[in-house]
């Protein structure tokens, strides 16, 4: 009987094209994958191909961190918005950093609002003769919770009474009944439109913007990119920890593979190691060029070399190459996966 690892892949906005596209990034790892069109996932058909070891499942990042904690699955694809909002962070093993999905999770107020940070907030809403609790409207309620704590006027105000946390009707916890965080469950731009801070995932910050919202000066509460996590004590079991890192290697191997070039090229007998010097010293190989002699009728007529460059450098490399030693015949390529 084959052993499996149980693997959660995100449903929504991080297998989504111009978000995520987590399916591209199993495509490019070299897995086989059925069922998972970006937004037109399918549980019922959902499985990898090419590699019997994997049981995979759709899970809502939501509901990642739980069920990890719960042993339902293994590992998980989440973002780390989520991991930080639904888990107990020391517990969960973050294998790696996919550096795709990157949203952040901010503070925001209509654009009427006098308030510029969350410290003006709360000590110009409650130096007045309100008696209505201020209401948030938040995606996120348990980090919602931890940055008011945080903050001096609040602590000023209220000193570590934890605000009341609502969600669907429900009060949840908390003593302090002047602050309600009320769980918007994905509607929160809406209630800007209505009057009422925020605190909301965003990636370009369009969407506030027509809606009438600004984030506050101090109102970045973090940064999340997507993450390979493990359940905790998965170390304990050798045949999962090692095909677990073996499926992190393959996913960075992507992560590196799309900063680089792969480049190829030719040059004279009489640049070579003028050229191999230069590629040294900018570092444009792993251990050290590939090269091959290129045979002519009469012998050796050149050298093909074939080199690894950072996307941002290439335009200068590829000037140096061809100024500087003459290069010609130079063939760039994307490179889908470079495990060091």
């Amino acid at each position: 009987m084959v052993r499996k690892i149980k693997w959660g892949l995100p449903r929504g906005s991080l297998n989504k094209v111009g978000r995520g596209n987590t399916e591209a990034l199993l495509v490019d790892a070299g897995y086989e994958i059925e069922g998972y069109t970006p937004e037109n996932e399918r549980s019922d058909q959902l499985r990898i191909k090419n590699d019997p070891e994997l049981e995979v499942t759709l899970v809502r990042p939501q509901n990642a961190p739980g069920d990890l904690g719960r042993k339902l699955l293994d590992i998980a694809i989440i973002g780390d918005d989520w991991v930080q909002e639904e888990s107990d962070v020391t517990k969960l093993i973050k294998l790696a950093d996919l550096e795709y999905g990157t949203i952040k999770v901010v503070t925001a107020v209509p654009k009427d609002f006098e308030a510029t940070t969350l410290t003006d907030l709360f000590l110009s809403y409650f130096s007045s003769e309100r008696r209505e609790p201020m209401s948030w409207y938040v995606e996120y309620p348990k980090l919602a919770r931890g940055y008011f704590l945080k903050n001096h006027a609040y602590q000023k105000l209220f000193g570590d009474k934890l605000p009341l946390i609502e969600i669907r009707s429900f009060i949840i916890e908390g003593e302090n009944d002047r602050i309600r965080i009320i769980y918007s469950e994905g509607t929160t731009e809406e209630y800007l439109k209505k009057g009422f801070p925020i605190i909301d995932n965003l990636q370009t910050g369009e969407t506030l913007e027509q809606v009438g919202g600004r984030i506050l000066e101090d109102g970045e509460i973090m940064v999340s990119s997507a993450g390979l996590y493990a359940r905790p004590n998965l170390e304990g079991d050798d045949w999962l920890w090692e095909k677990a890192n073996d499926i992190r290697d393959k996913l960075l191997g992507v992560v590196m593979g799309r900063k680089y070039d792969d480049v190829k090229f030719n040059v004279e007998t009489q640049f070579l190691d003028s050229v191999i010097a230069y590629i040294k010293k900018e570092g444009l190989a792993l251990r050290g060029p590939t090269v091959s002699q290129i045979l002519g009728p009469s012998g050796i007529e050149g050298y093909a070399i074939n080199i690894v460059v950072p996307k941002a450098k290439y335009p200068e490399v590829s000037a140096t190459l061809k100024k500087r030693y003459g290069a010609t015949g130079m063939v760039r390529s994307d490179i889908k996966q470079l495990i060091l």
